[in-house]
């Protein structure tokens, strides 16, 4: 898997089979999903503090053979081959899959920021990006 990133305010984890970009809040618990399974419960129970009713808007995305799982909530949208998967309307987040092969595109789009500047390479670890 190839990954950028643009440079920003948004704590974001890449790592070998998936990503994660959460509220400028959540920096400390996004860095924390680092080494850890990025399945849905992890997620959401790093994100949220342990506290449903805390849970940030967030994208995360996670490959899983030929098929990404794709949790979000808010703001946030991830497309997927140029299918848009969002948060705007969901009461907890919003789940779907998709399937994936080689050249497919996994883009997470952060609220209020125009794509644009230069795209760094990011192979695994975690950065402020766009």
């Amino acid at each position: 898997m190839t990954s950028t990133y643009l440079a920003g305010e948004l704590p974001t984890l890449v790592t070998g089979d998936g990503i994660v970009v959460a509220a400028a809040d959540r920096l400390a618990e996004v860095a924390a999903l680092l080494g850890r399974p990025l399945d849905p419960l992890t997620v959401v129970e790093v994100l949220s503090r342990g506290v449903l009713t805390d849970v940030p808007d967030f994208a995360a995305a996670r490959r899983d053979g030929d098929q990404v799982h794709v949790l979000v909530r808010g703001a946030f949208s991830v497309v997927v081959d140029g299918v848009p998967i969002d948060g705007r309307d969901a009461t907890t987040w919003a789940e779907a899959s998709a399937p994936v092969g080689p050249g497919s595109i996994v883009q997470v789009l952060t609220p209020g920021t125009t794509p644009g500047g230069l795209a760094l390479p990011l192979v695994d670890g975690v950065v402020r990006s766009a």
